[in-house]
């Protein structure tokens, strides 16, 4: 049996129960194949997961999609309520441009980002001296809201819509921020105050 200090586990988390749950998805992605974060004797999975945890090798990854019509435009994933719940919509949304319903809704934040179309965008999601599609509909701005969801599957079960997106890869949440287009690092600043708040 092997045995770890707690101390040195618990250095970046105080909840044994989301410690538990972070093991057990690392130990299943070891089990599948991932390759090791650390070189170790053992060959018991849920140990290699906890020894990757206590040296810092476990990080959060945030699922990220490029633009089809942008010049290394990544986002988060993101579309309408179309005057459902911000659950539902975002589930349905997720769905739809990930082609993959394997997600678990952990919390979700309403109205965190607002701002207004002053000017149309680019296709690189630059100001143009154009007025915005949407303003000549009626809209002013946009209200901007969050579901902060777990993904359940594996990579391969994930399938992007080209027609939308050129492709979706991970980021390491503490490097999200800088690694999404220009214009939406103010909203994913926020986004991402809200999901430390929910993950520690």
């Amino acid at each position: 049996m092997s045995y770890m200090p707690v101390g040195k586990i618990f250095k970046d988390s105080d909840s044994i129960f989301k410690l538990t749950i972070i093991a057990a998805r690392r130990a299943v992605e070891l089990n599948n194949g991932a390759n090791k974060l650390i070189n170790t004797s053992t060959a018991k999975f849920s140990t290699i997961a906890l020894e990757e945890i206590a040296a810092g090798k476990v990080k959060y990854k945030i699922l990220t999609v490029k633009r089809a019509e942008g010049n290394e435009h990544w986002q988060l994933p993101q579309g309408g309520t179309d005057g459902e719940s911000l659950m539902i919509a975002g589930a349905r949304e997720l769905k739809e441009e990930l082609n993959t319903k394997n997600f678990k809704a952990i919390a979700v934040f309403k109205n965190l980002f607002t701002y207004k179309f002053n000017l149309r965008l680019d296709r690189d999601g630059l100001p143009t001296e154009y007025q915005p599609m949407k303003n000549q509909r009626g809209y002013k701005g946009q209200r901007q809201s969050l579901l902060i969801a777990e993904f359940m599957g594996q990579d391969d079960e994930i399938k992007v819509n080209y027609w939308e997106h050129a492709g979706w890869r991970w980021v390491e949440a503490e490097k999200l921020v800088v690694e999404v287009y220009s214009t939406r690092q103010e909203a994913t600043k926020i986004f991402m105050e809200k999901f430390w708040e929910t993950v520690n």
